[in-house]
């Protein structure tokens, strides 16, 4: 990024080399006054060019150096902007890079207490089931009657 000191010592220095071609100050012609138009009226409406314009016309010369300046550091300012904007790109790029890593690790974490939790409500069917075997067949049935009112048949709470 330009700064503001660096810029102003570029103006004041002609021997520092300028980044960007430099385009030629076009030439500025001052159009002649209107003919005036004869009569006495006329001569009474005819502008007359005050003494301040004939010395803007020679401060011209400064806003044509700062055109000019403006044009040299138009390509190195939009370089600078570019590099700002590629830099903030490339923070915000890494940062979605970290997201997405954290995502894809609690991903992983979660995918492994649901597959934890399938695992033990497994064991737990599998020893239900081994505990049913086990009793007598009339102790189970009265077992299985009784938990089976309790839970809907669908197996969601009501």
């Amino acid at each position: 990024m330009l700064a503001f000191g660096s810029a102003t010592a570029a103006v004041a220095s002609p021997a520092v080399p300028v980044a960007g071609p430099v385009a030629p100050e076009p030439k500025r012609s001052v159009a002649p006054p209107a003919p005036a138009a004869a009569g006495p009226a006329a001569s009474a409406t005819a502008p007359t060019v005050p003494v301040a314009a004939a010395s803007a016309a020679k401060t011209a010369a400064p806003a044509s150096d700062a055109q000019r300046y403006c044009q040299n550091v138009a390509v190195a300012a939009a370089d600078a902007r570019f590099a700002l904007q590629t830099r903030k790109l490339n923070e915000l790029e890494a940062q979605i890079g970290k997201r997405v890593a954290d995502l894809e690790a609690r991903e992983a974490e979660f995918k492994d207490v649901l597959a934890r939790r399938d695992e033990a409500t497994k064991r737990a069917g599998a020893t239900l089931v081994g505990i049913y075997a086990k009793m007598r067949p009339d102790a189970a049935a009265q077992l299985v009657n009784t938990i089976s009112g309790l839970v809907p048949p669908d197996g969601k709470k009501s």
